[in-house]
């Protein structure tokens, strides 16, 4: 990037660091409920996927691979298989 400015991040506050800026996200309740209704329309994905904790490795392993797809969840709560 040429001019730092121009550099946005919602994700990570060091960017004010480098000259960018951040990006605050605010989560309201109209906005979580219309994205409750798309998903439940069909007309989004978010991809999360649940492991149980006893896979926790495995889901680690394909997080650092670079070809986890949306989200990765550890179930604390999934009945142990040891």
């Amino acid at each position: 990037m040429g001019d730092p400015a121009k550099v946005v991040s919602v994700a990570d506050p060091a960017v004010v660091e480098l000259g960018g800026q951040m990006v605050v996200r605010r989560a309201e309740r109209a906005d979580l409920e219309r994205v409750a209704a798309l998903m439940v329309e069909g007309r989004i994905d978010l991809h999360i996927t649940s492991y149980p904790f006893h896979r926790a490795a495995e889901a680690l392993a394909l997080v650092e691979s670079g070809r986890a797809l949306g989200k990765i969840v550890i179930d604390m709560t999934a009945p142990s298989v040891y």
